[in-house]
Protein backbone atom coordinates (compact mmCIF):
# COMPACT_ATOMS: atom_id res chain seq x y z
CA UNK A 1 0.00 0.00 0.00
CA UNK A 2 1.34 3.55 -1.01
CA UNK A 3 0.68 6.03 2.07
CA UNK A 4 0.69 8.38 -0.71
CA UNK A 5 -2.38 7.09 -2.30
CA UNK A 6 -4.34 6.97 0.83
CA UNK A 7 -7.10 9.52 1.30
CA UNK A 8 -6.78 8.96 5.31
CA UNK A 9 -2.58 9.53 5.10
CA UNK A 10 -3.11 12.80 2.67
CA UNK A 11 -5.35 14.04 5.15
CA UNK A 12 -2.98 13.71 8.07
CA UNK A 13 0.13 15.04 6.20
CA UNK A 14 -1.87 17.88 4.83
CA UNK A 15 -2.78 18.94 7.94
CA UNK A 16 0.29 18.69 10.40
CA UNK A 17 2.97 18.56 7.54
CA UNK A 18 6.16 17.98 9.27
CA UNK A 19 5.65 18.95 12.75
CA UNK A 20 6.97 16.56 15.56
CA UNK A 21 5.78 16.90 18.91
CA UNK A 22 6.25 15.28 22.56
CA UNK A 23 5.05 16.23 25.32
CA UNK A 24 6.80 15.64 28.47
CA UNK A 25 5.82 16.17 32.11
CA UNK A 26 7.35 17.94 35.02
CA UNK A 27 6.74 16.94 38.38
CA UNK A 28 6.72 18.11 42.18
CA UNK A 29 8.58 16.02 44.78
CA UNK A 30 5.37 13.87 45.59
CA UNK A 31 5.26 12.55 42.22
CA UNK A 32 2.33 15.38 40.75
CA UNK A 33 2.06 16.37 37.35
CA UNK A 34 3.38 19.95 38.08
CA UNK A 35 3.38 21.02 34.05
CA UNK A 36 4.10 19.98 30.36
CA UNK A 37 7.33 21.10 28.38
CA UNK A 38 5.80 21.31 24.65
CA UNK A 39 8.61 20.31 22.13
CA UNK A 40 7.77 20.64 18.75
CA UNK A 41 10.22 20.68 15.73
CA UNK A 42 9.58 21.16 11.81
CA UNK A 43 11.58 18.29 10.11
CA UNK A 44 10.89 19.70 6.03
CA UNK A 45 13.81 21.07 5.59
CA UNK A 46 16.30 18.54 4.01
CA UNK A 47 14.06 15.83 4.95
CA UNK A 48 15.69 15.47 8.47
CA UNK A 49 14.79 16.46 11.88
CA UNK A 50 17.84 18.90 12.07
CA UNK A 51 16.60 22.60 13.18
CA UNK A 52 17.26 24.88 10.35
CA UNK A 53 15.45 27.55 11.80
CA UNK A 54 14.44 27.83 15.54
CA UNK A 55 11.88 31.00 14.68
CA UNK A 56 9.64 28.52 11.96
CA UNK A 57 9.79 25.73 14.97
CA UNK A 58 8.30 28.29 17.74
CA UNK A 59 6.29 29.68 15.37
CA UNK A 60 4.96 25.96 14.39
CA UNK A 61 4.62 25.18 18.58
CA UNK A 62 1.83 27.99 18.82
CA UNK A 63 0.13 27.87 15.68
CA UNK A 64 -0.23 24.06 14.58
CA UNK A 65 0.84 21.99 17.69
CA UNK A 66 -0.44 24.13 21.24
CA UNK A 67 -3.97 23.46 20.81
CA UNK A 68 -3.03 19.59 20.12
CA UNK A 69 -1.13 18.83 22.99
CA UNK A 70 -2.66 21.08 25.61
CA UNK A 71 -6.07 19.17 24.85
CA UNK A 72 -6.84 17.38 28.73
CA UNK A 73 -4.43 19.60 30.66
CA UNK A 74 -6.46 21.76 33.43
CA UNK A 75 -6.07 25.30 33.23
CA UNK A 76 -3.86 25.48 36.38
CA UNK A 77 -1.37 23.37 34.79
CA UNK A 78 2.16 24.98 33.81
CA UNK A 79 3.01 24.70 29.90
CA UNK A 80 6.89 25.47 29.42
CA UNK A 81 7.23 26.32 25.35
CA UNK A 82 11.14 26.36 24.34
CA UNK A 83 11.87 30.61 22.73
CA UNK A 84 14.52 31.25 20.46
CA UNK A 85 16.00 34.79 20.04
CA UNK A 86 13.67 36.48 17.79
CA UNK A 87 10.52 34.82 18.55
CA UNK A 88 11.29 36.64 21.98
CA UNK A 89 12.18 39.73 20.21
CA UNK A 90 8.63 39.48 17.53
CA UNK A 91 6.65 38.82 20.92
CA UNK A 92 5.33 36.06 19.68
CA UNK A 93 4.07 34.80 23.05
CA UNK A 94 1.36 37.04 23.30
CA UNK A 95 -1.01 34.74 21.45
CA UNK A 96 -0.74 32.59 24.14
CA UNK A 97 -2.06 32.48 27.34
CA UNK A 98 0.01 34.27 29.61
CA UNK A 99 -1.54 32.71 33.20
CA UNK A 100 -0.48 28.96 31.93
CA UNK A 101 1.92 29.43 29.35
CA UNK A 102 5.52 30.02 30.96
CA UNK A 103 8.70 31.41 28.24
CA UNK A 104 11.47 28.85 28.37
CA UNK A 105 14.86 30.84 26.65
CA UNK A 106 16.89 28.52 24.56
CA UNK A 107 20.53 27.89 26.22
CA UNK A 108 21.82 29.75 23.04
CA UNK A 109 19.93 33.32 23.76
CA UNK A 110 22.65 35.61 25.25
CA UNK A 111 21.16 38.28 27.84
CA UNK A 112 21.93 40.89 25.43
CA UNK A 113 20.05 44.44 26.24
CA UNK A 114 17.19 44.09 23.40
CA UNK A 115 16.29 40.74 25.14
CA UNK A 116 16.70 41.24 28.71
CA UNK A 117 13.90 44.48 27.68
CA UNK A 118 11.61 42.10 25.76
CA UNK A 119 11.90 39.53 28.74
CA UNK A 120 10.86 42.36 31.37
CA UNK A 121 7.70 43.66 28.75
CA UNK A 122 7.01 40.07 28.72
CA UNK A 123 6.85 39.75 32.79
CA UNK A 124 5.25 43.12 32.97
CA UNK A 125 2.25 41.49 30.91
CA UNK A 126 1.98 38.40 33.17
CA UNK A 127 4.22 35.92 31.94
CA UNK A 128 6.59 33.61 33.91
CA UNK A 129 10.34 33.15 32.68
CA UNK A 130 12.53 30.10 32.41
CA UNK A 131 16.18 29.71 31.44
CA UNK A 132 16.65 26.18 30.02
CA UNK A 133 19.70 24.32 30.04
CA UNK A 134 21.90 26.54 33.13
CA UNK A 135 25.50 24.50 34.01
CA UNK A 136 26.51 28.14 35.66
CA UNK A 137 27.72 29.86 32.76
CA UNK A 138 28.77 32.99 33.51
CA UNK A 139 27.92 34.66 30.58
CA UNK A 140 23.95 33.93 31.65
CA UNK A 141 24.04 35.18 34.87
CA UNK A 142 22.69 38.60 34.26
CA UNK A 143 19.38 36.25 33.60
CA UNK A 144 19.69 35.08 36.81
CA UNK A 145 18.21 38.27 38.17
CA UNK A 146 15.42 38.34 36.07
CA UNK A 147 13.92 34.47 35.00
CA UNK A 148 10.95 32.79 37.78
CA UNK A 149 12.53 29.50 37.10
CA UNK A 150 15.92 27.63 36.15
CA UNK A 151 16.16 24.35 34.69
CA UNK A 152 19.33 22.57 35.16
CA UNK A 153 20.30 19.60 32.84
CA UNK A 154 21.85 16.79 35.48
CA UNK A 155 22.20 14.50 32.96
CA UNK A 156 25.96 15.03 31.96
CA UNK A 157 26.97 16.81 35.82
CA UNK A 158 29.02 14.88 38.35
CA UNK A 159 26.39 14.87 41.38
CA UNK A 160 29.67 17.30 43.24
CA UNK A 161 28.87 20.01 40.38
CA UNK A 162 25.17 19.47 40.34
CA UNK A 163 24.98 20.22 44.24
CA UNK A 164 27.29 23.23 43.71
CA UNK A 165 25.10 24.46 40.88
CA UNK A 166 21.74 24.58 43.08
CA UNK A 167 23.75 25.81 46.01
CA UNK A 168 24.41 28.64 43.73
CA UNK A 169 20.88 29.29 42.83
CA UNK A 170 19.69 29.34 46.02
CA UNK A 171 21.55 32.89 46.08
CA UNK A 172 18.52 33.71 43.70
CA UNK A 173 14.53 33.84 44.14
CA UNK A 174 13.80 31.29 41.32
CA UNK A 175 12.34 27.71 41.22
CA UNK A 176 14.67 25.14 40.44
CA UNK A 177 13.74 22.34 37.84
CA UNK A 178 16.26 19.48 37.16
CA UNK A 179 16.19 18.41 34.05
CA UNK A 180 17.02 14.38 32.05
CA UNK A 181 16.46 13.06 35.70
CA UNK A 182 16.62 9.13 34.41
CA UNK A 183 16.84 7.40 37.36
CA UNK A 184 15.16 7.17 41.04
CA UNK A 185 18.73 7.48 42.11
CA UNK A 186 18.70 11.20 40.81
CA UNK A 187 15.42 12.34 41.54
CA UNK A 188 16.15 11.03 45.25
CA UNK A 189 19.93 13.21 45.43
CA UNK A 190 18.34 16.28 43.57
CA UNK A 191 15.03 16.28 45.79
CA UNK A 192 17.58 16.28 48.69
CA UNK A 193 19.68 19.19 47.35
CA UNK A 194 16.00 21.34 47.29
CA UNK A 195 15.35 21.22 43.69
CA UNK A 196 11.49 21.66 43.23
CA UNK A 197 10.94 20.00 40.34
CA UNK A 198 11.90 17.37 38.35
CA UNK A 199 11.85 16.72 34.49
CA UNK A 200 12.91 13.15 32.36
CA UNK A 201 12.07 9.54 32.66
CA UNK A 202 12.52 8.14 36.17
CA UNK A 203 9.18 7.57 36.55
CA UNK A 204 8.97 5.51 34.13
CA UNK A 205 11.69 2.80 35.64
CA UNK A 206 9.37 0.51 37.56
CA UNK A 207 10.44 1.09 41.71
CA UNK A 208 10.58 -2.96 42.13
CA UNK A 209 10.09 -3.61 45.75
CA UNK A 210 11.62 -7.40 46.45
CA UNK A 211 8.67 -9.87 46.78
CA UNK A 212 5.94 -7.82 46.60
CA UNK A 213 3.28 -9.35 44.43
CA UNK A 214 0.50 -8.32 42.37
CA UNK A 215 -2.55 -7.63 44.05
CA UNK A 216 -5.89 -9.85 43.42
CA UNK A 217 -7.88 -7.07 41.84
CA UNK A 218 -4.88 -6.24 39.67
CA UNK A 219 -4.61 -9.72 37.96
CA UNK A 220 -8.62 -9.56 37.68
CA UNK A 221 -7.56 -6.54 35.47
CA UNK A 222 -4.66 -8.35 33.74
CA UNK A 223 -7.26 -11.40 32.58
CA UNK A 224 -9.61 -8.54 31.75
CA UNK A 225 -6.75 -6.94 29.32
CA UNK A 226 -5.82 -10.52 27.85
CA UNK A 227 -9.67 -11.60 27.42
CA UNK A 228 -9.64 -8.35 24.88
CA UNK A 229 -6.67 -9.64 22.90
CA UNK A 230 -8.05 -11.27 19.61
CA UNK A 231 -11.00 -10.44 18.50
CA UNK A 232 -11.23 -14.02 17.06
CA UNK A 233 -11.84 -15.42 21.01
CA UNK A 234 -13.81 -12.57 21.65
CA UNK A 235 -16.39 -14.23 24.22
CA UNK A 236 -18.98 -11.64 25.72
CA UNK A 237 -19.95 -13.77 28.70
CA UNK A 238 -16.21 -13.99 29.86
CA UNK A 239 -16.36 -10.62 29.64
CA UNK A 240 -19.07 -9.70 31.27
CA UNK A 241 -18.48 -11.92 34.29
CA UNK A 242 -15.13 -10.05 34.44
CA UNK A 243 -15.97 -7.12 34.41
CA UNK A 244 -18.53 -7.55 37.09
CA UNK A 245 -15.82 -8.49 39.83
CA UNK A 246 -14.89 -5.19 39.94
CA UNK A 247 -17.68 -3.02 40.88
CA UNK A 248 -15.94 0.19 39.79
CA UNK A 249 -15.22 -0.64 36.31
CA UNK A 250 -19.21 -1.79 36.25
CA UNK A 251 -20.40 1.03 37.63
CA UNK A 252 -18.24 3.47 34.88
CA UNK A 253 -19.08 1.11 32.14
CA UNK A 254 -22.46 1.28 32.51
CA UNK A 255 -22.80 4.84 33.06
CA UNK A 256 -20.61 5.39 29.90
CA UNK A 257 -22.75 2.92 27.42
CA UNK A 258 -25.92 4.85 29.30
CA UNK A 259 -24.81 7.84 28.35
CA UNK A 260 -26.57 10.04 24.84
CA UNK A 261 -23.61 9.92 22.73
CA UNK A 262 -23.50 6.01 22.11
CA UNK A 263 -26.43 6.53 20.50
CA UNK A 264 -28.25 2.99 21.61
CA UNK A 265 -32.52 3.37 21.85
CA UNK A 266 -32.70 1.83 24.93
CA UNK A 267 -31.28 2.13 28.18
CA UNK A 268 -28.68 -0.76 29.35
CA UNK A 269 -29.86 -3.25 31.91
CA UNK A 270 -26.40 -5.08 32.57
CA UNK A 271 -23.17 -5.68 31.69
CA UNK A 272 -24.04 -8.86 29.60
CA UNK A 273 -26.98 -6.77 27.83
CA UNK A 274 -24.25 -3.89 26.63
CA UNK A 275 -21.29 -6.06 25.87
CA UNK A 276 -23.98 -7.95 23.41
CA UNK A 277 -24.94 -4.68 21.59
CA UNK A 278 -22.24 -2.52 21.35
CA UNK A 279 -19.71 -5.20 19.64
CA UNK A 280 -15.98 -5.73 20.15
CA UNK A 281 -14.79 -3.03 18.10
CA UNK A 282 -16.81 -0.15 19.85
CA UNK A 283 -16.01 -1.40 23.44
CA UNK A 284 -12.46 -2.90 23.76
CA UNK A 285 -10.21 0.30 23.13
CA UNK A 286 -11.88 2.06 26.17
CA UNK A 287 -11.85 -0.93 28.51
CA UNK A 288 -8.39 -1.31 28.00
CA UNK A 289 -7.61 1.89 28.56
CA UNK A 290 -9.68 2.50 31.75
CA UNK A 291 -8.27 -1.17 33.09
CA UNK A 292 -4.53 0.71 32.89
CA UNK A 293 -5.93 3.90 34.18
CA UNK A 294 -7.29 1.94 37.28
CA UNK A 295 -4.18 0.04 37.74
CA UNK A 296 -2.65 2.92 38.98
CA UNK A 297 -4.75 5.87 40.08
CA UNK A 298 -2.13 8.31 41.25
CA UNK A 299 -0.76 11.67 39.23
CA UNK A 300 2.53 9.28 37.87
CA UNK A 301 -0.19 6.69 37.10
CA UNK A 302 -2.20 8.78 34.84
CA UNK A 303 0.48 10.22 32.52
CA UNK A 304 2.10 6.76 32.10
CA UNK A 305 -1.80 5.71 30.95
CA UNK A 306 -1.65 8.47 28.56
CA UNK A 307 1.53 7.67 27.21
CA UNK A 308 0.93 3.82 26.97
CA UNK A 309 -2.73 4.87 25.10
CA UNK A 310 -0.73 6.98 22.50
CA UNK A 311 2.36 4.58 21.97
CA UNK A 312 -0.60 2.21 21.10
CA UNK A 313 -2.54 4.23 18.86
CA UNK A 314 0.64 5.69 17.02
CA UNK A 315 1.93 2.48 16.27
CA UNK A 316 -1.14 1.00 15.27
CA UNK A 317 -1.66 3.97 12.93
CA UNK A 318 1.85 4.28 11.92
CA UNK A 319 2.13 0.84 11.12
CA UNK A 320 -1.60 0.05 8.93
CA UNK A 321 -0.67 -1.61 5.52
CA UNK A 322 2.63 -2.39 6.19
CA UNK A 323 4.01 -6.11 6.46
CA UNK A 324 5.17 -5.84 9.79
CA UNK A 325 5.76 -8.79 12.46
CA UNK A 326 2.61 -8.04 14.12
CA UNK A 327 -0.93 -6.95 12.65
CA UNK A 328 -2.38 -3.05 14.00
CA UNK A 329 -4.05 -5.00 16.53
CA UNK A 330 -0.59 -6.47 17.60
CA UNK A 331 1.15 -2.99 17.58
CA UNK A 332 -1.40 -1.74 19.40
CA UNK A 333 -0.96 -4.33 22.09
CA UNK A 334 2.55 -3.72 21.84
CA UNK A 335 2.62 0.00 22.83
CA UNK A 336 -0.06 -0.30 25.03
CA UNK A 337 1.72 -2.87 27.61
CA UNK A 338 5.15 -1.61 26.96
CA UNK A 339 4.75 0.39 30.59
CA UNK A 340 2.99 -2.02 32.66
CA UNK A 341 5.96 -2.68 34.19
CA UNK A 342 6.16 1.03 35.63
CA UNK A 343 1.98 1.60 36.25
CA UNK A 344 2.33 -2.00 37.81
CA UNK A 345 5.83 -1.41 40.11
CA UNK A 346 6.65 -5.02 38.99
CA UNK A 347 9.06 -6.76 36.55
CA UNK A 348 7.83 -7.17 33.31
CA UNK A 349 8.68 -10.80 33.77
CA UNK A 350 5.95 -10.89 36.48
CA UNK A 351 3.28 -9.59 34.51
CA UNK A 352 4.19 -11.89 31.47
CA UNK A 353 2.88 -14.74 33.65
CA UNK A 354 -0.58 -12.75 33.84
CA UNK A 355 -0.30 -12.65 30.07
CA UNK A 356 -0.54 -15.41 27.88
CA UNK A 357 0.42 -13.64 24.92
CA UNK A 358 2.21 -14.38 21.64
CA UNK A 359 6.13 -15.61 22.19
CA UNK A 360 7.69 -12.66 20.16
CA UNK A 361 5.38 -10.19 21.53
CA UNK A 362 6.06 -11.24 25.21
CA UNK A 363 9.80 -11.20 24.14
CA UNK A 364 9.49 -7.50 22.80
CA UNK A 365 8.05 -6.60 25.95
CA UNK A 366 10.39 -8.50 28.26
CA UNK A 367 13.14 -5.72 26.61
CA UNK A 368 14.79 -9.06 24.32
CA UNK A 369 15.57 -7.67 21.04
CA UNK A 370 13.04 -8.81 17.83
CA UNK A 371 11.63 -7.42 14.96
CA UNK A 372 9.53 -5.50 16.66
CA UNK A 373 11.95 -3.56 19.32
CA UNK A 374 12.35 -1.58 16.72
CA UNK A 375 9.21 0.37 16.82
CA UNK A 376 9.51 1.03 20.60
CA UNK A 377 12.71 2.03 19.83
CA UNK A 378 11.42 4.71 17.64
CA UNK A 379 8.08 5.38 20.12
CA UNK A 380 10.77 6.19 22.89
CA UNK A 381 12.64 8.63 20.74
CA UNK A 382 9.65 10.21 20.09
CA UNK A 383 8.85 10.75 23.83
CA UNK A 384 12.12 11.78 24.25
CA UNK A 385 12.22 14.73 21.83
CA UNK A 386 15.59 13.36 20.27
CA UNK A 387 14.85 14.13 16.62
CA UNK A 388 18.31 12.95 15.11
CA UNK A 389 17.41 9.68 16.57
CA UNK A 390 13.88 9.98 15.38
CA UNK A 391 14.56 11.10 12.09
CA UNK A 392 17.54 8.05 11.67
CA UNK A 393 15.12 5.72 12.27
CA UNK A 394 12.58 6.89 10.29
CA UNK A 395 15.38 6.22 7.33
CA UNK A 396 15.78 2.51 8.38
CA UNK A 397 11.85 1.89 8.30
CA UNK A 398 11.24 3.90 5.29
CA UNK A 399 8.63 6.21 6.64
CA UNK A 400 7.25 9.57 5.52
CA UNK A 401 8.39 12.21 8.10
CA UNK A 402 5.31 14.18 7.74
CA UNK A 403 2.95 11.26 8.16
CA UNK A 404 4.84 9.59 11.00
CA UNK A 405 4.39 13.14 12.96
CA UNK A 406 0.65 13.31 11.94
CA UNK A 407 0.45 10.45 13.24
CA UNK A 408 1.70 10.58 16.66
CA UNK A 409 -0.07 14.00 16.76
CA UNK A 410 -3.31 12.12 15.70
CA UNK A 411 -2.34 9.40 18.83
CA UNK A 412 -2.11 12.20 21.23
CA UNK A 413 -5.29 13.74 20.22
CA UNK A 414 -6.98 10.13 20.34
CA UNK A 415 -5.68 9.06 23.88
CA UNK A 416 -6.74 12.89 25.63
CA UNK A 417 -10.18 12.20 23.89
CA UNK A 418 -10.42 8.66 25.33
CA UNK A 419 -9.16 9.41 28.66
CA UNK A 420 -11.08 13.04 29.60
CA UNK A 421 -14.25 11.80 27.81
CA UNK A 422 -14.14 8.74 30.49
CA UNK A 423 -14.11 11.39 33.40
CA UNK A 424 -17.55 10.22 35.01
CA UNK A 425 -19.03 14.00 35.38
CA UNK A 426 -22.70 14.47 34.22
CA UNK A 427 -20.95 17.13 31.67
CA UNK A 428 -18.60 14.91 29.97
CA UNK A 429 -21.43 12.12 29.31
CA UNK A 430 -22.79 13.20 26.20
CA UNK A 431 -19.48 13.38 24.79
CA UNK A 432 -18.47 10.11 25.04
CA UNK A 433 -18.41 8.26 22.02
Amino acid sequence: MNKNESTFEDSLISSYESIFVARQPIFDSSLNIWGYEFLFRNSKEDNSAYISDQDKATSHVIIDGFSAAQKGIQPETKILINFPRNAILEGIAYALPSEQVIIELLENVLPERQVLKKCLEHKKKGFQLALDDFYGHPEHEAFLKLVDIVKVDVLNLTDTAIAKTIKKLRHFSCTVIAEKVENKEMFELTKKLGCDYFQGFFFSKPEIIPGKAIQSNQTVKLRLLNALNHQEDYDPQKLSELIQTDISLSYRLLKFINSPGIGLPNKISSIRHAITLLGYKRIFHWIRVLVLADLNSSPKGEELTFRSAQRGRFLQLLTEGMNTLFDTEGMFLLGLFSLLDSILDQPMEEIIKHLPLEETLANTLLGKRTQASVWLDLVEAQERADWDKVQEMIQDLNLIPEYTAACYVQALNWANDLLYSTETTEEDDDEDT
